[in-house]
């Protein structure tokens, strides 16, 4: 995968400078072509497109942190209709 079509697909999202950091670093350190094959990326992380949703960079580290520790999330959420409800959830995959 060339790392054009990699920023593409996490444009929009906290996650694409911190991919576009580490590849300028491996390729300033590299000569020729560079490709790489990121499979681990799409086994946790999926994208949905800007014009969706806007990801507050801050709450998509938390929720990179709580993936990667395999920790639970407890949340109270209210409904639309009033009704408030307690949930642990279990991430193991970002939007």
């Amino acid at each position: 995968m060339s790392t054009r079509k990699l920023l593409a697909h996490y444009e929009g999202t906290p996650l694409h400078l911190d991919i576009r950091s580490v590849l300028d670093r491996i390729t300033e350190s590299l000569e020729g072509d560079i490709t790489i094959a990121p499979d681990w990326l799409s086994e946790h992380f999926g994208v949905l497109s800007e014009d969706r949703v806007r990801i507050d960079p801050e709450i998509w580290e938390q929720l990179a942190g709580f993936i990667e520790r395999r920790e639970i999330i407890r949340a109270t959420c209210q409904s639309f209709d009033g009704r408030i409800a307690d949930y642990e959830l279990h991430p193991f995959h970002l939007p």
